[in-house]
């Protein structure tokens, strides 16, 4: 009987973690698009529409604030989870990571020389235009575009911020493994409570927050399943609630810790993924080869949201329906293409795919 119990225990810390391997897989894709909703709204400054910004703040921050650290969390869950060694695991994040990270700015600043020698001197994040770089400008391009900006820089190619702080982390690895180990959830805490009170400071904090936070369950031995399957319809809950919270609270009555009630609907976001995940598996809503794209989704959106969103500046008459309606059909559109080139790309190139995608083709 000891035995059949150990063996049940065993089947079923095995049939848990599966769950959770595919629920995770699963979500990819949407968290990629959800990435797209953000970057449709912040890429251009409409402040003058003030109705616009209510109706599409449940999608383009909401939800669209939920993707990059949810990504992290993912990441830091996988990455403590893997048998591997610490040197292999660093020479699979160099092909994953830095090899994209290198190819997709390289791509962006040779775009932006182009552009110079064809009369347009761009200014690189703000920060500096490509006619005055000099040799040092060239190599912090790959780093923070000239302005640390207390961790907040960000490369040439500014989705690659997030492709940065990852690698960063998983060198760190091995520091973070020995906090975890000693103060269990005290650390991942103190990170989610640095996160959500000091709003100067964001990128390297929500880095750091998310990471931990996955790194928390398998370094202590724990499987957030577990705790989703018993606490279900209390994380549920709690999304929908803090949700509204937050729309309400940034959109119709205003209150002064609004940001820490946006950050904990995040928070609570981020939990309920393999809940999401799960439901979309078992209502068939799931399809591996669209997962398998959602890194290229993300590496590749950037410009294409540009180029549709960036026109509707040229429009000052627009209402805010025309807005709203140009700003959905932009999600739509990037998605569709970005699809599509994917594909293309798998067809006619997949060497160059294999290297955008860290080999997750």
């Amino acid at each position: 009987m000891e035995n059949r119990s150990v063996l049940e225990a065993i089947d079923k810390k095995k049939d848990s973690f599966s769950r959770l391997s595919a629920s995770m897989a699963c979500m990819r894709f949407p968290l990629a698009i959800t990435i797209i909703f953000y970057h449709s709204h912040t890429i251009v400054s409409l402040p003058e529409c003030h109705f616009y910004f209510k109706f599409i703040y449940p999608f383009s921050l909401w939800l669209g604030e939920t993707g990059v650290p949810a990504f992290f969390f993912i990441s830091g869950l996988w990455f403590f989870y893997s048998k591997k060694t610490y040197k292999e695991k660093i020479r699979n994040r160099i092909k994953s990571l830095l090899a994209p990270y290198f190819l997709w700015n390289t791509i962006m600043l040779a775009a932006f020389i182009v552009a110079f020698l064809w009369g347009y001197n761009h200014i690189i994040n703000q920060v500096k235009a490509i006619g005055d770089y000099g040799i040092i400008d060239y190599i912090r391009a790959f780093w923070d575009s000239g302005d640390w900006s207390y961790g907040n820089g960000k490369p040439v190619y500014p989705p690659m911020w997030f492709v940065r702080d990852l690698f960063l982390l998983c060198l760190l690895s091995p520091v973070i493994k020995v906090i975890i180990k000693n103060t269990h959830f005290i650390f991942p805490l103190a990170a989610i409570l640095f996160w959500l009170f000091f709003p100067g400071f964001w990128l390297i904090p929500e880095s750091i927050m998310a990471f931990c936070a996955g790194a928390y369950f398998p370094l202590c031995n724990k499987n957030p399943m577990d705790f989703l399957d018993k606490h279900k319809n209390l994380v549920i809950g709690s999304m929908i609630l803090l949700g509204i919270a937050d729309v309400i609270t940034n959109t119709i009555y205003y209150v002064p810790f609004n940001l820490q009630i946006h950050r904990l609907a995040i928070l609570t976001n981020i939990i309920s993924i393999p809940i999401i995940g799960e439901f979309f598996i078992k209502h068939q809503l799931y399809m591996k080869s669209i997962s398998n794209m959602a890194f290229f989704i993300y590496c590749i959106h950037l410009p294409i949201v540009a180029l549709f969103r960036k026109p509707v500046l040229w429009y000052p008459q627009f209402t805010d329906g025309i807005h709203i309606a140009l700003y959905f059909t932009t999600v739509l559109i990037v998605t569709i293409i970005t699809i599509y080139i994917y594909k293309l790309t798998k067809r006619i190139w997949p060497s160059f795919l294999r290297i955008a995608t860290g080999n997750r083709e």
